[in-house]
C-alpha cells in the first residue's frame, strides 16, 4: 500500500474510532441507544469522502431525520409504537418486521 493511501486509511480509521467512541459515550451517559446501524456508513462517508455531497452535515441531519420520522410513522401504523424494544424483548413479531420494511421504503423514497 502506498504511504499516502496508508496514511489516509489510518486517519479515516482513527476518526471513525473517535466519533464512534464519543457517540457511544453520549449514549451511555444519557442511557439511550445512540449507536445504530446507519451510523457506521455515515461516519465512513464523512471520513473517507468528506468532499462529497453526501458528506455535507445538512444531508446527514436531514437524512437521519427522515429516517427517524419514517420509523416513528411506521411503528404507529402497525401498532408497534409502544411495544417493547426488539433488542430487549428478543422477539421480533410481524408488526416490527412490517414497520421496518415500510420505514426503509419511506426513507428511500424520501
Amino acid at each position: 500500500m502506498q504511504p499516502a493511501k496508508l496514511g489516509a486509511a489510518l486517519y479515516a480509521g482513527w476518526v471513525a474510532l473517535v466519533i464512534t467512541g464519543i457517540v457511544g459515550g453520549l449514549g451511555l451517559a444519557f442511557q439511550q441507544p445512540w449507536l445504530f446501524p446507519s451510523l457506521g456508513p455515515t461516519i465512513s462517508i464523512h471520513t473517507v469522502t468528506p468532499n462529497q455531497e453526501a458528506a455535507r452535515p445538512w444531508n446527514t441531519f436531514v437524512g437521519h431525520g427522515i429516517g427517524a420520522i419514517a420509523a416513528f410513522l411506521s411503528l404507529a401504523i402497525f401498532g408497534a409504537l409502544h411495544a417493547p424494544s426488539a433488542m430487549i424483548g428478543s422477539q421480533v413479531g410481524f408488526a416490527r418486521i412490517a414497520a421496518s420494511a415500510l420505514a426503509v421504503a419511506l426513507t428511500i423514497e424520501g
